[in-house]
């Protein structure tokens, strides 16, 4: 969380007690990793499979979950684990740039609710108009952009860390995606998903 790469656990602990305070029982914490780390246990590696044992929360691995295809406004098909589209979804995302698409905040989070290596299939349609049918097709109940370290320069990975101290958050992931923009200096139109 300290490189501004990942979800700072304190955010996810966090919700996780305010949403069983109010009296939800059914938590799941889920990941899709991108290519290349797809059988990583990222959730493991980063300390939050360990934070959930804690609250009785189980993890998931979208990548090995059971899929349901899915076609997209763009006419793309892709695998969407299928515990995502009977969930309520919040998309806890990071605020972070990205050298393909601007920025990665709640809307290209939603590439990790792809099952596997359909990821590529959304970057090879072209990835800012994939975005936006992955946006149509999956509608979180709350995003939240998650930037007490966010990143800047050569993000997602490979940015430099900066002490943002922002916790952003909306029913509308559109709202959510322009607000994040705006705090990094960026203008949302320039952004083209």
């Amino acid at each position: 969380a300290m490189t501004g790469a990942t979800t700072d656990l304190r955010v996810l602990r966090s919700l996780i007690e305010i949403l069983q305070n109010q009296g939800y029982q059914d938590l799941i914490v889920a990941e899709g990793p991108m290519t290349g780390y797809i059988d990583v246990d990222v959730l493991k590696y980063l300390g939050a499979t360990k934070l959930c044992a804690e609250y009785g929360v189980p993890v998931l691995n979208l990548n090995k979950e059971k899929g349901t295809r899915v076609r997209l406004s763009t006419g793309s098909t892709v695998e969407i684990a299928e515990i995502v589209l009977r969930s309520r979804v919040i998309d806890l995302a990071k605020l972070k740039t990205h050298v393909l698409t601007t920025v990665t905040l709640g809307i290209k989070n939603l590439l990790g609710c792809i099952v596997g290596y359909d990821k590529r299939l959304i970057h090879l349609a072209g990835l800012d108009k994939s975005l936006v049918g992955l946006a149509k097709s999956i509608v979180p109940a709350l995003t939240i952009v998650e930037g007490m370290v966010g990143m800047e320069d050569r993000g997602p990975v490979a940015g430099h860390p900066i002490q943002s101290e922002v916790v952003i958050s909306s029913h509308n992931l559109l709202a959510a995606d322009l607000a994040a923009s705006l705090v990094m200096g960026i203008d949302p139109l320039s952004v083209r998903h």
